[in-house]
């Protein structure tokens, strides 16, 4: 039996090594940090000190990492695999790297006698954990045979691409509908949400049609429940996103939904929220909507809790904004916006203190104005007399209510 090395024991690297020692495989492992090593030794894997350690040790090298960089310098640098390897070694990098990268890589490999297969991976920590990932392989064919049984340790559909890169760019395809089809989810959601709609209800009902879908199965649910506890990462699926906009640019592809929603993962990650799940990029449309997408059980239980909100329908009157479009603040803020936001240099605005608090007031703060919108100036803009500018702003004073959609 194979002898295979591991390095890379992170999210998805762990239960994927666990699977394969599973499989009855002798597995030498390595990892930056120490913890997931000792955890896969006492399980019956070898520890290695090094790269280069592992190559040394095994038939079969296998990487799964998070970037280019890390693979370039894991296989390639000081101290790495292909110092390590002899002729006829075997390395199937896992990880999702630039498909030009791969390439590059493989041509190194091949000067050296070692044959390199690029086999990125879909399929979340869950698919992982339960051995069930979609594989999809580029690199030489005999060696992609030799190295199936080890595949099917670790996924179901495990598809032969082509040549070198050739996996890496199946990947990034994935990537690009996995990441529209959360932005279509999370607007839908948002939608029914804001209209009044149980969100729950909705994607029930997308399950048994033509939008039904496991993204739509997997992520609506975690929208549902708020759990953006990470299986894929945003700051990944960013640079997921990155590589395909700069394979896009290598051969002429225009991408411009996949830039839009770069771009939004990229607001995520600029805010702090890259290691959350990508799931929360629903939090941006949210934000926009000033709405959360909750199911309506949810949202009662919620208001029974905490009193009546003012957003159920009136008995016997008219509907006032919908019981699932309520946000109530669950931070140290006021009205939803943090006190830095309520600051300035001589102390707390009075008039974002009361924009905060649902109260009219006749300006906008700078920070709370829509993209490319100017505040309104004291005496209105020219040819438009005074009373009428105010009569403007004190019409449409108190509609913003600003939120800030609870993460939790």
């Amino acid at each position: 039996m194979e002898r295979i090395g591991f390095i890379g024991l992170g999210v998805m690297g762990k239960p994927m090594a666990r699977n394969l020692l599973k499989a009855g495989y002798p597995l030498v492992v390595y990892n930056r940090s120490r913890p997931p090593v000792e955890e896969l030794a006492a399980e019956g894997a070898e520890p290695a000190g090094s790269p280069r350690e592992v190559a040394q040790r095994s038939d079969v090298v296998i990487t799964m990492l998070p970037d280019t960089p890390e693979v370039e310098q894991v296989l390639a640098g000081p101290d790495g695999v292909f110092e390590g390897g002899r002729p006829g070694l075997i390395v199937i990098d896992m990880s999702t790297i630039d498909p030009m990268a791969a390439r590059r890589l493989a041509a190194q490999a091949t000067e050296r006698g070692i044959v390199m297969l690029d086999a990125p991976v879909s399929g979340g920590e869950i698919g992982a954990i339960q051995g069930t990932l979609s594989i999809m392989v580029g690199g030489d064919a005999a060696a992609f045979r030799r190295c199936l049984p080890i595949l099917q340790a670790m996924g179901r559909n495990i598809v032969y691409m082509g040549e070198s890169g050739a996996g890496q760019v199946t990947k990034a395809a994935n990537q690009v509908v996995v990441a529209l089809t959360i932005a279509a989810i999370s607007e839908a959601l948002v939608l029914a949400a804001k209209a009044g709609v149980d969100p729950a209800k909705v994607r029930q009902a997308l399950l048994g049609g033509f939008a039904g879908s496991r993204v739509l199965e997997v992520h609506g649910q975690r929208i549902l429940e708020r759990n953006f506890r990470p299986g894929f990462r945003i700051r990944l699926h960013h640079k997921d996103l990155r590589i395909a906009l700069s394979l896009g640019r290598a051969v002429g592809a225009s991408l411009p939904l996949t830039a839009l929603v770069h771009e939004w993962l990229g607001a995520l990650v600029a805010r702090g929220h890259g290691d959350l799940d990508h799931a929360a990029l629903v939090t941006l449309v949210e934000e926009w909507a000033q709405t959360q997408v909750r199911p309506q059980a949810a949202v009662a239980a919620r208001d029974q809790e905490g009193g009546p909100a003012d957003g159920r329908l009136a008995a016997g009157g008219g509907a006032q904004r919908p019981a699932a479009a309520v946000v109530r603040p669950r931070s140290p803020e006021v009205g939803g916006v943090p006190e830095a936001l309520l600051r300035g240099a001589g102390g707390p605005s009075r008039s974002l203190a009361a924009v905060a608090g649902g109260r009219p007031r006749r300006q906008h703060h700078p920070a709370l104005q829509r993209p490319g919108h100017l505040p309104q100036q004291r005496g209105g803009p020219p040819g438009v007399p005074r009373g009428e500018a105010e009569r403007t702003q004190r019409s449409f004073a108190p509609g913003l209510r600003p939120i800030t959609p609870s993460l939790a």
